[in-house]
């Protein structure tokens, strides 16, 4: 994990410090190869990167799409962590647009929050491929547990 993670990671330690039993880096997140490229705190934004592993295929050798909406929660958790009290996701709509081929290497996946209330955060996730080429764009609702 890059030290740039790391950090991340350490900040939303921080922000869930009084919160028992969170779990960070999130087992799930290890478990896909999840890796923290780039964060904006001020534009709310994280960009992750997740390798195309042959055993997350489908029976025509692409990439399960539950898989993709797994890496796109897993990008959309920690951005969700670094922007506000820790919360849950409670909807996740899914487009997808082309699959996730043998050939992609790296799934591309970045994270938005377009919107907060009090109780609730809505983030716009969009997965790539290396070129900028959207796979899937998903838009989630999570709430702040504990509110």
């Amino acid at each position: 994990m890059p030290d740039n993670a790391q950090e991340m990671f350490n900040i939303m330690q921080e922000n869930v410090k009084d919160t028992p039993g969170i779990v960070l880096p999130p087992p799930v997140f290890l478990e896909f190869g999840g890796e923290i490229l780039e964060t904006d705190l001020e534009a709310k934004t994280l960009k992750a990167r997740y390798p195309n592993l042959p055993k997350h295929r489908n029976p025509v050798g692409y990439l399960q799409g539950g898989v993709l909406v797994v890496l796109m929660d897993n990008t959309a958790g920690p951005l969700s962590f670094l922007v506000a009290p820790p919360s849950v996701t409670v909807q996740f709509n899914t487009s997808y647009m082309r699959p996730v081929t043998p050939e992609d290497e790296y799934i591309y996946v970045t994270a938005t929050v377009t919107d907060t209330t009090r109780r609730q955060l809505y983030i716009t996730v969009r997965a790539t491929n290396v070129e900028g080429k959207p796979f899937a764009i998903g838009h989630t609702v999570s709430r702040i547990i504990g509110e």
